[in-house]
């Protein structure tokens, strides 16, 4: 029992520590800073939904807020500006990967611009991740298409949470993607 109690501190002490990298790492996002580096761990989509801009802002945050146990972490809801930020941590090293979605008006229905991008190198899980990652931010490192798989899931969850189909369209690949054609 006394171990198991000293397991629970130390995950406690590590999801704190990763709470606060990921409040840094997150506002800053070093991996996307270089446009040819990026590319390498980075995916951006066209999503066209059938619903007004506003519900489908609010829709895509409630399917983030539904998929937290996967990872997902709504982290900016801008109505104003038409754009949803969502946080995606990775199961057990906490890599940190950003969605960022731009909204605009199509008819009466609306077009999404999906972008995830991982950023960093390092995991979260490592003290002074964020400090590290802005240091190798010119260090081209692969994401094996997982940027896609995260937009994947979030696309098929908002087309769940608007009763409609979101049609998603590739516009970038990352360049480790095994997918890309």
């Amino acid at each position: 029992q006394q171990q198991q109690q000293q397991q629970q501190q130390q995950q406690q002490g590590a999801m704190g520590l990763v709470s606060v990298q990921a409040a840094v790492q997150g506002a800053i996002r070093p991996g996307t800073w270089l446009p040819g580096v990026r590319n390498f761990h980075s995916e951006v989509q066209e999503w066209t939904i059938s619903v007004p801009v506003v519900e489908a802002m609010e829709k895509v945050w409630a399917a983030a807020e539904e998929l937290r146990d996967a990872g997902y972490s709504p982290r900016k809801l801008d109505k104003e500006n038409k754009v949803v930020v969502i946080d995606f941590f990775t199961a057990k090293a906490k890599w940190l990967d950003q969605v960022v979605l731009r909204f605009s008006s199509l008819g009466s229905g609306c077009k999404c611009v999906a972008t995830n991008s991982s950023t960093g190198v390092f995991p979260l899980v490592i003290p002074l991740a964020p400090v590290l990652n802005v240091a190798l931010c010119w260090f081209p490192f692969g994401d094996g298409g997982k940027c896609a798989n995260t937009l994947d899931r979030l696309c098929r969850r908002l087309g769940v949470a608007t009763g409609t189909e979101v049609t998603s369209k590739t516009l970038r690949f990352s360049i480790t993607n095994p997918k890309k054609k």
